[in-house]
């Protein structure tokens, strides 16, 4: 009788033991379980004047999405979109994704003026965020905020790269919107031409949306600059690109590869001929072949580099996500580590500040169509 006590005390350890690693590997499979399920939020107009960039966007993460899942790579993947653009919109809009819909990761997102301001916000929830834009300054350098894409700077020092060497201009004008990205291409395109010994002798900061550029090109054709450098998009581009012809101008117009869109063709009409892009090597690889194939089937149409961008960030998030079982830090610190990842896209390199670097080619409107220059 007197071991009566020891063997209870024995059997409620055993018991206890058993409670306890039940309850590890359950712990364990929930953790296994949440790794292989990955919430993620969008940031891109799907309406309005943007919208050809935010439906490209969107087909590139749904077909990465479906591929991923279809291939077993990940359980779920659930994707928020948010219609937004402007910063009190896209603001609103991160705090209901972070709160509400519990996402860890913006897989991407286009308008660089809503974007810069929810970079605070998702910093301080430890959410990754993936611009899908070409990045300004205010994106690159911070823990959690990442890109496909590369960075103004190194496609502003091409632009002016081709104005000097290739184009013999030595005065250009600058045209550009008011927002980081116009802001940032302007900088960027002024110390790099400038540096080469150029001299940007006008330069003209407008609205996002502006259609009417008429004062400010008379002014720029008093000055008889070499080339002129425009930042706009869409139907302001064609808007500008129609009126230099209407007003005269023989000089070549130099933009960034947002320009490459059926709006500014549509827009501008025959006034596009002639226009300059910098541009991304399109080089076939298996992954970019495989993606373009895939892409035509499902959608009809040929993709845009917006929608490889968008489908390679979220084969990347996904494939961190699981290594790194849903925690960011760790995401953080693999996507660091992409190096020359055959994408979509084209070969990734993520660097320290962020941004990918990818090898760059110039590009011109030939027969209503953007070539590659020299084709």
């Amino acid at each position: 009788m007197k071991q009566t006590p020891l063997i209870i005390l024995l059997l409620t350890a055993i018991v206890l033991l058993g409670v306890g690693s039940y309850q590890n590997f359950a712990q364990r499979s929930a953790s296994s379980t949440s790794a292989m399920v990955m919430r993620a939020g969008v940031l891109a107009p799907l309406t309005g004047d943007f919208a050809t960039f935010g439906t490209s966007i969107q087909n590139g993460l749904e077909l990465a999405r479906e591929e991923l899942v279809d291939s077993g790579a990940i359980t779920e993947i659930t994707v928020s979109y948010e219609d937004v653009c402007v910063p009190r919109d896209a603001v609103a809009a991160v705090h209901k994704l972070i709160e509400v819909d519990k996402v860890s990761v913006i897989s991407a997102s286009f308008c660089l003026v809503g974007f810069e301001p929810v970079i605070p916000i998702v910093e301080d929830n430890k959410v990754l965020a993936f611009n899908t834009a070409v990045n300004t300054q205010g994106v690159l350098n911070n823990e959690y905020v990442f890109s496909t894409n590369t960075s103004i700077e190194s496609l502003a020092k091409r632009m002016a790269e081709h104005a000097y060497h290739e184009l013999g201009a030595r005065t250009a004008a600058t045209v550009f919107y008011a927002t980081p990205l116009g802001d940032d291409y302007n900088t960027f395109i002024r110390q790099y031409f400038e540096e080469l010994g150029g001299s940007i002798i006008a330069s003209e900061r407008g609205d996002l949306h502006k259609v009417d550029f008429r004062s400010e090109l008379t002014k720029i054709k008093a000055q008889d600059p070499d080339t002129i450098f425009v930042i706009y998009l869409a139907n302001s581009l064609g808007s500008f690109l129609k009126q230099t012809r209407e007003l005269g101008f023989t000089q070549p117009i130099i933009s960034h590869h947002e320009a490459e869109d059926p709006n500014v063709l549509e827009s501008a009409g025959n006034a596009a001929e002639g226009l300059i892009t910098v541009s991304f090597d399109e080089t076939p690889t298996s992954a970019s072949e495989r993606f373009y194939r895939t892409y035509e089937e499902k959608f009809g149409v040929a993709p845009d580099a917006f929608a490889a961008n968008a489908y390679d960030a979220l084969h990347l998030q996904a494939g961190a996500h699981v290594q790194c079982k849903g925690d960011t830090s760790c995401m953080s610190a693999a996507l660091r580590g992409v190096h020359e990842h055959e994408g979509a896209s084209g070969i990734i390199t993520i660097n320290d500040d962020g941004s990918a670097s990818k090898p760059l080619i110039i590009k011109t409107v030939q027969n209503g169509e953007f070539v590659m220059l020299g084709e």
